[in-house]
């Protein structure tokens, strides 16, 4: 997943907006997100650019009041420092997709898939992930000119695909907490990243509740 540290980057600059925009006097949107029964680990045939990007949770899939958000590309998103690494040595065939989405004014979601050749280069690149996750320990993104600061720790492994870790990424933006909740996964030749983000703490459950779905999707076409 090579665009993992632009994705965590794109999410802290869209929690940054949401503060701007939700934090005097808005509620948080509740989560609607559904959680199916557990999906099987066993992925189809290696994917294309365009089927990848089918398998990716649309807004409806997540529930009510969810929406797309074309506010900014992952592509473009600032790079925490101590993430830079991951993907510098990414295989050749590694296929990319992502989304972002939000709900109301104070809370957003992202999806990242990264299909590769198999699922022993789709482990390697788990693994590469998870080690940079696991060793930055402070963020520091600078967009527009503001820099936020904050913090991530992992939450410990999960049940999600074949290996999954889930991880507590928290900033305090002008006095406002803003908390993410992340999962990391490898399904077969696949891997995945959804996060979970919205002013105040890291909702714990409402990540794994869209990994549950995405893993659905991508291993069936539906998630549910």
């Amino acid at each position: 997943m090579r665009r993992t540290a632009a994705v965590i980057g794109t999410a802290a600059v869209t929690g940054l907006m949401l503060v701007g925009c939700g934090s005097s006097g808005s509620s948080a949107s509740k989560d609607t997100t559904t959680t199916p029964a557990e999906a099987p680990t066993t992925t189809k045939a290696p994917m294309t650019e365009a089927s990848l990007t089918g398998v990716l949770l649309t807004p409806t899939e997540l529930g009510a009041g969810w929406t797309a958000d074309t506010s900014s590309s992952s592509d473009s998103g600032p790079t925490p420092s101590c993430l830079q690494t991951i993907g510098s040595d990414t295989q050749v065939g590694e296929i990319d997709a992502d989304a972002s989405y939000t709900n109301g004014p104070t809370v957003f979601a992202g999806e990242s898939l990264g299909a590769q050749t198999s699922a022993e280069v789709a482990r390697s690149s788990y693994d590469e992930v998870t080690a940079a996750l696991d060793s930055c320990t402070d963020l520091t993104i600078t967009s527009d000119g503001q820099t936020i600061t904050g913090t991530i720790s992992p939450s410990g492994t999960t049940n999600y695909g074949d290996v999954s870790r889930s991880y507590s990424m928290n900033f305090d933006v002008q006095g406002v907490p803003l908390g993410f909740e992340i999962i990391v996964a490898q399904v077969g030749d696949t891997d995945m990243l959804v996060m979970y983000g919205a002013i105040g703490p890291a909702r714990t459950g409402a990540a794994g509740s869209m990994a549950d779905l995405a893993i659905k999707k991508l291993t069936t076409g539906a998630p549910a």
